[in-house]
């Protein structure tokens, strides 16, 4: 998958990424989601809300043991 915007912004590099993820996100129902939009048209929706959950799944699937591998708002 290429990654083509993040909650309605284009991103053309990592560094684009984490910036506008530290944006304001998706705003749903009262709860707030980062969009992900690819070329091929994939759409992903993950809740900001979950996201230390989320990143506690990863390390442990992927035995990722250095906290500055994930995102941190």
């Amino acid at each position: 998958l290429v990654l083509e915007s993040v909650n309605g912004r284009k991103v053309k590099s990592l560094e684009e990424l984490n910036v506008h993820l530290k944006l304001p996100g998706v705003l749903r129902e009262g709860l707030e989601y980062a969009r992900f939009d690819f070329t091929d048209g994939t759409q992903i929706v993950l809740p900001y809300g979950a996201l230390e959950d989320a990143n506690r799944r990863i390390a442990k699937t992927y035995a990722v043991s250095d906290p500055t591998s994930f995102f941190k708002r």
